[in-house]
């Protein structure tokens, strides 16, 4: 299998999905029809940060870090092994 380094640009990051939770927190189990778009996740890789005028403006999260994201944020998903 080849591997592939990803690198985001400027202040982007890539962010691990948390799966959709299958069980309320009464233990009544969810079908995936019923179950929302998870909106939490992990930071992988992170950008440098960007530019601003002649400044620099370094990117404030770090690798690892979790997150919560826009519910319509990026809709691009890969296999991660």
């Amino acid at each position: 299998m080849q591997h592939i380094s990803v690198k985001p640009l400027g202040d982007r990051v890539l962010v691990k999905i948390k799966d959709a939770e299958e069980k309320t927190n009464d233990g009544i189990l969810l079908p995936a029809t019923a179950q929302s778009k998870p909106q939490r996740g992990e930071v992988v890789v992170a950008g440098d940060g960007k530019s601003v005028r002649k400044n620099k403006v370094d990117i404030s999260v770090k690798i690892g870090a979790q997150v919560v994201y826009s519910k319509y944020a990026g809709n691009l998903k890969y296999k991660w092994n």
